[in-house]
C-alpha cells in the first residue's frame, strides 16, 4: 500500500504523528469520524521506516477488539504491520488442545445442575426479590438455573480481570449485581456455596485432559493466554478501540518489554462494553494525549447535536463537523422512505423492528445477525410450543416441556441464546417470523457489503453492532427511550441513566453521513441541549446510492 495520503494531514494529525515518531507510548483520542484509521495508517508507515534496536526496520502489530475493524485495517496497513483482534492473536498462540475445546460442547445449565446436583434454596431479602426470582414469605428462591447464572457471571468477571486465579470476590460481585436485595449474610453464604463450583468449572475448562468443551466462550482461551504473560512480537503496537479494553487486555500490554511502543487509540465516549468488564483506558492511563476532534463523516450541525451528550460525558473539547457539509437531523414522526439503516438499542428491538417492517410490506435486512441460527431456534421453539420435542437443537433438547423452558427463561433471563426468541414467539405469529427470517436468509449481507438494492429496502441492526459502520441515511429506533424514561410514563419521567447509555446514544447518532432521523427521540435531544431539529413532512430523496458502506472505525 502506498503511504501517500489523499489529503495532507491536519494539524491535529501531524501533532500525533510527530509524537509517535519520538518512540514513546501515548494516547490518541479520536472522536467519531475524525480520520482515526487514516491517522493510524500514516503513523504505521512512518514507524515502519524507522530502525529498531537491532538495525532492521520496525515491525508493528495492530490490535482491535472487533474483527470487522481488524479486517478493514488489514487492507490498509503497510506490509510491516500485522492486523488482528486480541482474541485471534491469543488463539494463534494457544496449544492445540485448547483450540479443540472450542469445538467441544460446554455444559448446558440444565446438565450442569444435574451433574453437580444443585438444589433450589431460599435466602432472605430486604424487600422485593431480584427479577425472575419468585418471592415466598419474605424470601427469594434461588433456583438451580439461577445458581448457574451466578457462577457464569462470576467467571466472566474473573476472565475480564488481570487476576491469575478465580476468587470469591468475583462470585461476590456477581451475587451483589444479580441479587441486590438479599441480606448481606445470605449473600456471603451464596458465595461460599457457589465459589467451589466456579473454581471446578474453570479448572475443567483449562485442563488439557478434561473432555469438557468451552463452546462459544472465547474469553476462556483469551484468559488462558493472558495468564501465560505472553510477549507480543512487535516493535510497536497500535491498540485500536482501546476504550473497550478490559483489564486483561491492558494487563498484557503493560507487561510488554520497555522498548515496545504502545499507541492506545480510541474515543472514551464510545466505551459501550463496560457490562463485560471494559475499563476506559483512554481516561485511566497516565500517558501524553493527542486529540482528533474534527469529524469528516458529517456536517457541523450533527456535531452540534452530539455536543450536549459529550458535555454530559465530561468532554472538554468542541466536537466539529465539516463546515461546508449539511447533515439533516430530522425529528418528524412520519416514517421516511429513504432510510438505509435502522439502529436499535437491543437485539429484541432489532427483531421486533424487522417483523414490524415486514408487516408493512417493507423488506428489512438484519446486519451482523446470524439469520440461519435465528430461524433454526424459532422453528424448534415453535415445535416445542405445540407439544412436540425440539428436532435437534442442542440448547433445547434437555428441557422436558415448554413450560419448563418458560420457567428457565424467568430464572435465567441473561441467556441471550434462548430468551429473546421465546419473547418474540410470544409477541408475533410464527408464520410472520418464519417468513421474514427465511427471506432474510436468502438475501443475506456478508461483511458489510449490501446487495444491489433491489433485494431489501433497509438494514436493521443494533447500536452495539453498528459501531465502526456508517450510512448516508440512518433512523434511530424508539426502543432507546426505555433506557432514558420510564416506560408508559405520560409525563416522560426520567430514569437515572448511566453514562454508558449516553455513550451508546452518541455512537448511534454519529453513524449518519447525510440524514439522521431521530423520530421519538427528538424531545430527548432537545432536552439535552439547545438543538434545532428539522421536521420534514414531505418524502425525502429516494436514491439508494451507497446504501451501506464500511466507514472508518468508530
Amino acid at each position: 500500500m502506498s503511504s501517500k495520503n489523499k489529503f495532507p494531514p491536519t494539524a491535529e494529525q501531524q501533532a500525533a504523528l510527530n509524537a509517535a515518531l519520538e518512540g514513546h507510548s501515548l494516547k490518541l483520542i479520536a472522536l467519531a469520524g475524525s480520520g482515526k484509521t487514516s491517522t493510524l495508517v500514516l503513523i504505521a508507515h512512518a514507524l515502519c521506516q524507522q530502525p529498531n534496536r537491532y538495525g532492521s526496520r520496525k515491525v508493528g502489530k495492530y490490535l482491535a477488539f472487533n474483527k470487522d475493524i481488524a479486517k478493514e485495517a488489514k487492507q490498509k496497513m503497510p506490509v510491516g504491520v500485522h492486523a488482528c483482534t486480541f482474541h485471534s492473536l491469543a488463539l494463534s498462540q494457544c496449544p492445540a488442545w485448547m483450540k479443540n475445546k472450542l469445538k467441544g460442547q460446554a455444559f448446558h445449565p440444565k446438565d450442569f445442575i444435574a451433574h453437580y446436583n444443585l438444589k433450589d434454596f431460599s435466602v432472605r431479602t430486604f424487600s422485593s426479590p431480584a427479577p425472575g426470582a419468585p418471592k415466598k414469605n419474605g424470601k427469594t428462591k434461588v433456583s438451580g438455573f439461577f445458581q448457574k447464572r451466578i457462577i457464569d457471571a462470576g467467571l466472566d468477571k474473573y476472565m475480564s480481570t488481570a487476576a491469575k486465579y478465580p476468587a470469591e470476590r468475583h462470585i461476590a460481585e456477581a451475587v451483589r449485581e444479580l441479587l441486590p436485595d438479599v441480606i448481606e449474610e445470605d449473600q456471603k453464604n451464596i458465595v461460599l456455596r457457589l465459589f467451589p463450583l466456579a473454581e471446578i468449572l474453570w479448572n475443567r475448562y483449562t485442563n488439557e485432559f478434561d473432555e469438557l468443551g468451552i463452546g462459544n466462550n472465547h474469553n476462556v482461551y483469551l484468559k488462558y493466554w493472558a495468564n501465560s504473560e505472553p510477549i507480543i512480537d512487535a516493535d510497536f503496537i497500535l491498540f485500536d478501540e482501546a476504550q473497550d479494553a478490559d483489564p486483561i487486555m491492558l494487563g498484557v500490554l503493560l507487561k510488554q518489554p520497555s522498548h515496545v511502543q504502545v499507541i492506545y487509540v480510541g474515543d472514551p465516549h464510545q466505551q459501550i462494553y463496560s457490562w463485560r468488564g471494559a475499563i476506559n483506558v483512554m481516561q485511566a492511563l497516565p500517558l501524553p494525549s493527542y486529540y482528533l476532534t474534527q469529524s469528516f463523516r458529517f456536517g457541523d450541525n450533527l456535531a452540534k447535536t452530539c455536543q450536549p451528550i459529550l458535555d454530559r460525558l465530561g468532554e472538554a473539547n468542541t466536537f466539529r463537523g465539516l463546515p461546508d457539509t449539511e447533515t439533516l437531523v430530522d425529528g418528524s414522526n412520519k416514517l421516511p422512505k429513504d432510510i438505509d439503516a435502522v439502529l436499535c438499542r437491543t437485539n429484541l428491538g432489532a427483531l421486533e423492528c424487522l417483523l414490524e417492517y415486514e408487516k408493512h410490506g417493507l423488506k428489512a435486512q438484519p446486519q451482523n445477525i446470524n439469520v440461519k441460527e435465528c430461524l433454526d431456534m424459532i422453528n424448534n421453539l415453535h415445535e416445542f410450543s405445540l407439544g412436540r420435542r425440539p428436532l435437534k437443537h442442542p440448547l433445547l433438547s434437555s428441557f422436558k416441556s415448554y413450560s419448563e423452558l418458560q420457567q428457565y427463561c424467568e430464572d435465567y433471563p441473561g441467556d441471550q441464546a434462548i430468551v429473546p426468541f421465546v419473547k418474540i414467539l410470544e409477541q408475533y405469529e410464527y408464520d410472520i417470523i418464519s417468513s421474514a427470517l427465511t427471506r432474510c436468509q436468502l438475501s443475506k449481507i456478508d461483511d458489510f457489503q449490501s446487495s444491489d438494492g433491489n433485494e431489501f429496502d433497509l438494514i436493521v441492526t443494533t447500536a452495539h453492532r453498528s459501531k465502526g459502520c456508517e450510512w448516508d441515511r440512518v433512523m434511530v429506533h424508539g426502543d432507546f427511550l426505555d433506557h432514558f424514561f420510564d416506560s408508559g410514563s405520560s409525563d416522560k419521567k426520567r430514569k437515572s441513566t448511566t453514562k454508558e447509555e449516553y455513550r451508546l446514544l452518541y455512537v448511534t447518532l454519529t453513524r449518519a453521513r447525510k440524514k439522521l432521523y431521530v423520530a421519538r427521540l427528538d424531545w430527548l435531544l432537545k432536552e439535552l441541549g439547545d438543538i434545532n431539529l428539522t421536521v420534514k413532512d414531505g418524502d425525502a430523496d429516494k436514491s439508494k446510492d451507497n446504501q451501506n458502506s464500511m466507514g472508518e472505525s468508530a
